[in-house]
């Protein structure tokens, strides 16, 4: 992903969509902040329904600021993502798989 994103880029992000699927809301056992799950959904806005397996995709605090109308600029901000991200890559939930184990998965 490009580092610099324009006015069209912008608000083209903003419109993105996430839904959630009841069985995910029924089968993950977790519990994220607010902040937590704003950057969860804004990186899972990323993937379309055509998209290649195995596709990587980038997350940059500034694209985030852009995106949300924060200040790009604000170090208080980039502190508060920052450890909102630790936070997410260090919660964990349980998951049943179709063969009937549970297993965890980190965010």
């Amino acid at each position: 992903m490009k580092e610099y994103c324009t006015e069209t880029d912008i608000l083209e992000q903003r419109d993105y969509k996430v839904y959630k699927a009841n069985e995910i809301i029924q089968k993950a056992c977790y519990e994220l902040g607010t902040l937590e799950l704003k950057i969860f959904t804004f990186i899972l806005s990323k993937i379309k329904p055509d998209d290649k397996e195995g596709q990587v995709y980038t997350f940059t605090v500034k694209n985030y600021c852009m995106v949300c109308g924060l200040d790009e600029k604000s170090g208080g901000n980039y502190q508060k993502i920052k450890a909102a991200i630790k936070r997410l890559r260090d919660k964990s939930f349980w998951m049943p798989t179709e063969n009937g184990k549970i297993v965890t998965i980190g965010w």
